[in-house]
């Protein structure tokens, strides 16, 4: 595997995660989604970071980071030995 077909894998996997969050969002908010979408159609964006050791610890962040920088999580997932997911 070469370092593009990588990237791309990270780039599909991180779009995976982003739009099951969102789904996520629109089923157990419907106005907090709403006011994701409003957000992100007047400039705000969606910042993933993922936190690995080497312990096996994995932590997957997604935030909205506003226009002022500021961030509010909207949905966080821990792999530590089984999937747990929170959203925000």
């Amino acid at each position: 595997m070469n370092d593009d077909e990588v990237i791309n894998e990270h780039l599909e996997a991180t779009g995976k995660m982003v739009l099951h969050a969102m789904r996520k969002l629109r089923e157990t908010s419907a106005d907090s989604y709403r006011q994701v979408m409003l957000a992100l159609n007047h400039g705000c964006m969606l910042r993933t970071a993922t936190t690995t050791a080497l312990s096996g610890l994995l932590h997957i962040n997604l935030d909205l980071v506003q226009l002022d920088g500021s961030k509010v999580g909207i949905m966080s997932v821990s792999l530590d030995g089984g999937l747990s997911e929170r959203l925000n």
